[in-house]
């Protein structure tokens, strides 16, 4: 190799499931739908600028709220799901509905709903998000508290029977943590749920890939909560990490670093992968 440098990619990277199969939820959408009529999305999609600019060039209108769908149109719930009454009133106001909600983030909102009134529900998870937030509004106790750390523990009131779920897209270690903390002060809490097999995958890929590096990038968005924390496993064990959208975002000099190594968000396409990866290639002069 040109210059002694390697490229080291994470042996798992990119599009998951989920985000495929509500990629393919608008697609089909797309071509159901007559061309001069958009396709309504609540939020985005999924969280990457690219991802939602393409989607946006396609004849996509991305919304906040419920209230500026127009009546009887065509409207896709994103990979991140929402709350029961937030769904409600799409319904009532589209005349298509499709729900591209990340199944597994679906079976954490079914595990929300099947609380008691006499549980509690701890949600360690990213306040403001939308995942979050629509596991929160999903709860059938009135009991429940988002957390984003093991700090936040100590301030939480007397719970009498505490139940912890987990936002899919965070790090398994944080949510050990976490969740250990919980039981230090309640040890009768249970546990229901997990991280999402992807986001562990991923989260596993980039616990090795730091192991042989001394530079690690990560290809996604800023928003992204999956990208953030692959990001976060580098800089935890001290390998100057970053998180980049694209190929713009490289750093001036990559000269300094004789191994980089590349990972990527579940929500990251594939041609946003391939540019970044053939321009660190060209810069450095690695052979494929």
């Amino acid at each position: 190799m040109a210059g002694n440098y390697e490229l080291r990619i994470a042996r798992c990277l990119g599009f998951c499931g989920g985000v495929r199969r509500a990629m393919d939820a608008f697609k089909h959408l797309r071509t159901e739908t007559p061309a001069a009529k958009p396709v309504y999305v609540l939020h985005e999609l999924v969280h990457n600028c690219t991802v939602t600019e393409q989607m946006r060039s396609c004849g996509a209108v991305f919304i906040a709220t419920p209230g500026e769908l127009p009546e009887g149109a065509t409207c896709l719930i994103g990979a991140h799901g929402v709350g029961p009454e937030t769904e409600q009133l799409l319904r009532e106001r589209a005349g298509c509905l499709v729900d591209a909600t990340c199944p597994i983030v679906k079976r954490v909102q079914q595990i929300a709903a099947q609380l008691s009134s006499d549980e509690a529900l701890v949600l360690l998870g990213v306040r403001g998000h939308p995942e979050a937030e629509g596991i929160l509004s999903h709860a059938g106790t009135t009991r429940r508290f988002l957390v984003t750390s093991v700090a936040e523990i100590a301030s939480l009131p007397e719970l009498s029977k505490p139940v912890f779920l987990c936002q899919t897209t965070l790090g398994h270690e944080q949510a050990d943590r976490v969740f250990a903390a919980l039981r230090g002060r309640f040890p009768n809490a249970r546990r229901d749920g997990s991280i999402c097999h992807a986001s562990s995958e991923r989260q596993s890929a980039v616990e090795e890939l730091v192991k042989s590096i001394d530079l690690l990038l990560v290809i996604g968005s800023p928003h992204s909560s999956n990208a953030n924390r692959l990001r976060e496993i580098g800089e935890y064990v001290g390998i100057p990490s970053m998180l980049i959208e694209g190929p713009e975002q490289l750093p001036d000099n990559l000269s300094g670093f004789y191994r980089i190594g590349v990972s990527a968000g579940a929500s990251t396409p594939d041609e946003q992968i391939y540019r970044t990866v053939d321009e660190i290639r060209r810069r450095l002069k690695i052979k494929d």
